[in-house]
């Protein structure tokens, strides 16, 4: 299997747990820390549009989590059922492929986060009218 690329932040506890959960799972990954490889990182936070960590490169394809997973397990199965045969050849259109993650991932957010606000304004509403 080839081995992935963790991209992390020093004081990030979620990046420690991450990790453990790769070595547990017998995952080989290459930890690149922030602080250390600063160019990189700003190329991988320009290319999945969010600064966020632990960022998982493996096999040409970006995982933010939150974005495209939501705990170390879910991450760690992705990785080991559907790339654990494969040679990595895949064609460069990466930036348009990570664009539509996150662009997804950005209106999903925004629209739950409208829809809560539309929810308190309308409780708040309905309140007010049962004091009038």
């Amino acid at each position: 299997m080839k081995k992935a690329t963790i991209y992390t932040n020093a004081n990030c506890g979620y990046c420690t747990t991450i990790k453990n959960k790769f070595k547990e799972k017998e995952v080989e990954f290459i930890e690149k820390e922030r602080a250390e490889y600063t160019t990189e990182w700003m190329q991988v936070s320009r290319l999945t549009g969010l600064p966020t960590f632990p960022t998982i490169e493996f096999n040409g394809n970006y995982y933010v989590p939150g974005r495209d997973y939501n705990n170390p397990d879910q991450i760690v199965d992705h990785i080991k059922h559907f790339y654990n045969d494969m040679d990595g050849d895949y064609p460069n259109d990466i930036k348009l492929l990570e664009a539509v993650k996150t662009l997804t991932y950005t209106l999903t957010s925004a629209f739950t986060r409208l829809n809560q606000d539309l929810q308190q304004l309308k409780q708040q509403t309905n309140g007010n009218k049962s004091t009038d």
